[in-house]
């Protein structure tokens, strides 16, 4: 009995709740009540935000177009360059809600093997094709995510699992901002033959160069997947691009450049240095910008805008926003990368980690960021799907109508 007279102890039956027990437990509902309704209300504002990102870029671009076409791009920039403040801000806002009040579970992870393999030691001819080498993904910070640092086939459409195609991996570049995630795709070069298409707007529709927009009709059924092309032509007017048996853009030395040949083979590397003109092996060139990764080293001017901005006006490359880029292993087998709430220099980083031995910056925002892979049903209809969740645009929109800006795409390479 306590100087009250109120039982501290265990009640009896059919007594009443102690006052102060009462109190306890209603400040115990209403504590549980606030954190999980403000649990939701995180939830739901971390959703809201994204979503909001997702559709303000789409309007913005759309805007930036109409600006840029009317104004100019040192006005065009100006505009973007407050959209971007503003979206860092909300950026910075929905990791807070995140990691205060969300708790998600850690996936569990589906590796693959990653031992890379001696692709010089012989092999019988009746071998199954060579295997993609898989190499370890180097860790960015001291404490990697569990989604991140390994590669693994789930959910893409490789024929089997033994027989692997393609594999994808994460990468966090940013220990201070952990939504900041990197998707890598990887290609067995042996497995895929690279296409560059013009759109009919872009790189050079202001100068009477139209492509066709569109996938060919006859590398439909052998698809494997498409993305995103580099800058518009009119934004950055030097970057040259040579695909469908046209000049768009002239070649200017010292530009980052992929060049897809007849004979399948594929590499990344520096117009003036690595190559020197087209020639007639080339099927396609794209240049864009300067190397990401060179040699696998991270260029030492990545945070230059005068180099990597848009048309050496503004600073882009410090933005936190959407980025894509494409890249070379060291045995010449194909990355692709679409990233979210990353800088230019989150992305380098990520394509180095990734196995990149040159990497080259594709383009930045939506809704120009954008990769699709292509699902072959049994009864031979294709399903396209977009691999990441930012991705609101069409997945059909490189197989539907005219497409106004050039992309990239894979086909399964002819067996021999």
């Amino acid at each position: 009995m306590s100087s009250t007279g109120i039982t501290d102890g265990p009640r009896e039956p059919g007594s009443r709740w102690p006052t102060h027990a009462i109190l306890r437990a209603k400040a115990t509902h209403l504590a549980v009540a606030t954190v999980l309704g403000l649990a939701g209300c995180a939830v739901t504002v971390e959703v809201a935000i994204h979503e909001m990102r997702i559709h303000a870029s789409e309007q913005g671009s759309a805007v930036s177009n109409i600006v840029r076409d009317r104004w100019g791009n040192q006005r065009a920039t100006q505009i973007e360059q407050i959209l971007f403040a503003y979206d860092a801000t909300f950026v910075s806002a929905a990791y807070w809600a995140e990691q205060v009040f969300e708790e998600r579970a850690a996936p569990a992870p589906e590796a693959i093997d990653t031992h890379p393999r001696d692709e010089t030691a012989e092999r019988p001819a009746a071998m199954s094709p060579r295997q993609l080498v898989l190499l370890d993904i180097a860790p960015l910070h001291a404490n990697p995510l569990p989604d991140e640092g390994y590669w693994t086939t789930l959910g893409l459409p490789n024929p089997s699992p033994s027989d692997v195609v393609m594999a994808q991996a994460h990468v966090h570049p940013s220990a201070a901002l952990p939504r900041a995630t990197v998707h890598v795709l990887l290609f067995d070069k042996t497995r895929i033959a690279l296409h560059m298409v013009g759109g009919t707007k872009s790189p050079g529709g202001d100068r009477g160069v139209v492509g066709p927009g569109a996938i060919a009709e006859g590398d439909v059924p052998r698809l494997v997947a498409a993305w995103n092309g580099g800058f518009q032509g009119t934004h950055a007017p030097d970057y040259g691009m040579y695909a469908d048996g046209q000049q768009y853009r002239t070649c200017n030395v010292g530009l980052a450049s992929i060049v897809a040949f007849r004979d399948g083979r594929i590499q990344i590397g520096q117009w003036g240095r690595d190559f020197d003109r087209i020639t007639d092996e080339m099927l396609a060139v794209r240049q864009n910008s300067v190397l990401l990764v060179d040699g696998g080293k991270i260029s030492p001017i990545i945070n230059e805008s005068a180099v990597f901005g848009l048309v050496n006006i503004g600073d882009t490359v410090h933005f936190i926003t959407w980025r894509s880029a494409i890249g070379l292993t060291e045995s010449g087998d194909l990355l692709v990368a679409t990233g979210d709430y990353i800088n230019q220099a989150d992305m380098a980083r990520s394509m180095q980690a990734a196995g990149a031995k040159y990497a080259m910056l594709l383009d930045n925002n939506l809704p120009y960021v954008q990769t699709v892979l292509a699902h072959h049903d049994p009864d031979g209809t294709l399903q396209l799907s977009n691999t990441r969740s930012f991705m609101s645009a069409s997945p059909n929109r490189f197989l539907t109508g005219r497409y106004a800006y050039d992309f990239m795409y894979l086909t399964a390479a002819p067996t021999p």
